[in-house]
């Protein structure tokens, strides 16, 4: 995993330039290097070199490069206190930064709120870090953090240059950004930086939002205000009008650009791609009164929503993640009704189904199944009951139904899915009509799974709301 590329040529990485392409060997686990690494030491262009082999901080030992940038490395490292407790996964990822951070008072106070500020982010939908120390050898600051298998949403989008074709996935993928945004947020913490290459998919579809290394203080926050936004570390294709004009840093920035990933996830273009050769892209769209095009496939409020998170103002933009969440998520509920109508009417039919699906069990032992199979399925399940625990109902519900299908009728996959309809059905909404569509969709996303859809409680939950707005 890394937020940053890999430089294929060998050649010393130029500042700023952490969007580059991402080597097709590193993405596939295959990437093998034994020549020194440098990395930049100083303003005057001195080099500290770091080989496969070293041992950072008498403990962890470097033993291939993930990916490389303008300031930093990203090697997998082992860890040598994990393995003498044999520990069974004793790898770990380890950003290796210039010595530049610790020469410069201000560089070195960033990097030490991001650490600060990143450890304690604890999300599913955001990367553990573990440590920030400084080599004692080298004198390097480094980063340990968890290590990640998969590829960026850079380069999932270059791969679809028309967007994703499963709708279903390009949604998940958004509201499991606005997550974690919304943890953090709600901690006080703006990221400033968001953008496809800070986006990663694990092998597990699992999305982990990295690098809050420019994250600075929400206003009127109890936490620290020190203003990491002097190092200019933003990329222009993401940056709102604020940004650009010095604002203070504010989530509805981390919104303008979720917004756009959510665009090209949508689409495979950008919002504004008629000005991304300018200095100051959404400036020049303000400038334009450029308006985005509406993306096949979403409804009216759906587009409502995104085009909020696109505007160019900050007042335009959502309050929060949350609120932007909702609004996406929330469909005509016209012809759901309908649908639901004719559900209703078939009481007896979705009984008897019931009874059936409660007498199923697995169809084969689950030690039975290969060893990869059973590894997937815990897994699952542990990252499933861990987004529970933070409350990512959308994650853990993803994460149950992934655990289902790889053995149907599984106890400990139905206790999940068990868990999150408790939870939906337990908590009974305003008897609004606002209320009601929000908890209809709520309640029809769970349904459109096929470990949940014959569910009784679910559905006896559904028709009452239905009925609700049929008054």
């Amino acid at each position: 995993m890394s937020d940053t590329d890999v430089d294929n040529n060998n050649n010393p990485p130029t500042d700023g330039d952490d969007d580059r392409r991402e080597d097709d060997s590193v993405r596939q686990g295959r990437t093998e290097r034994t020549k020194p690494i440098t990395v930049r030491v100083d303003g005057g262009g001195q080099r500290a070199q770091l080989s496969i082999g070293t041992i950072i901080d008498q403990r962890f030992v470097l033993e291939k490069v993930l990916g490389r940038g303008g300031m930093s490395v990203v090697y997998r490292a082992r860890d040598l206190l994990k393995e003498q407790a044999r520990d069974p996964n004793p790898y770990g990822a380890i950003k290796i930064l210039g010595t530049e951070f610790s020469e410069d008072p201000d560089s070195w106070v960033s990097l030490q709120r991001e650490a600060k500020k990143a450890q304690s982010l604890a999300h599913p939908r955001i990367v553990t870090v573990h440590d920030f120390q400084i080599d004692r050898d080298s004198g390097l600051p480094f980063v340990y953090m968890e290590e990640l298998q998969g590829e960026s949403l850079d380069s999932v989008l270059k791969k679809n240059p028309d967007g994703l074709a499963d709708r279903r996935q390009a949604i998940d993928i958004i509201f499991s950004i606005a997550d974690g945004l919304d943890c953090a947020h709600n901690q006080g913490i703006v990221h400033s930086d968001l953008k496809p290459s800070n986006i990663f998919l694990t092998e597990e579809s699992q999305v982990k939002i990295l690098d809050f290394g420019i994250a600075r203080a929400v206003p009127g926050s109890d936490r620290d205000d020190f203003d990491a936004g002097f190092m200019g570390a933003l990329t222009p294709a993401y940056a709102s009008c604020e940004m650009f004009d010095g604002e203070p840093a504010h989530p509805s920035d981390d919104l303008y650009a979720l917004g756009i990933i959510a665009y090209e996830l949508l689409t495979g273009r950008h919002p504004y791609q008629d000005v991304l050769e300018e200095k100051n892209p959404a400036l020049a769209a303000r400038e334009r009164h450029l308006k985005p095009a509406r993306p096949a496939g979403l409804n009216r409020r759906q587009w409502h929503a995104l085009q909020e998170c696109l505007s160019l103002e900050r007042k335009d933009r959502p309050a929060n993640a949350a609120e932007f969440r909702s609004h996406f998520r929330l469909r005509n509920p016209l012809s759901g009704y309908l649908a639901l109508g004719v559900l209703a009417l078939s009481g007896v039919l979705i009984w008897a189904l019931w009874f059936r699906v409660a007498e199923l069990t697995p169809a084969e032992p689950f030690d039975e199944l290969p060893l990869a199979q059973q590894e997937k399925f815990h897994k699952a399940m542990e990252s499933g009951w861990t987004a529970y625990k933070y409350r990512d109902y959308n994650g853990a519900l993803i994460y149950f139904a992934q655990a289902h299908d790889i053995h149907p009728h599984n106890p400990e996959a139905e206790e999940g899915l068990d868990k999150l309809v408790e939870n939906v059905v337990s908590q009974a909404p305003a008897q609004n009509r606002a209320s009601l569509e929000r908890a209809l969709e709520q309640v029809s996303v769970l349904l459109s799974y096929d470990a949940m859809a014959e569910r009784r409680e679910l559905i006896e939950y559904r028709d009452q709301l239905v009925e609700g707005l049929a008054r």
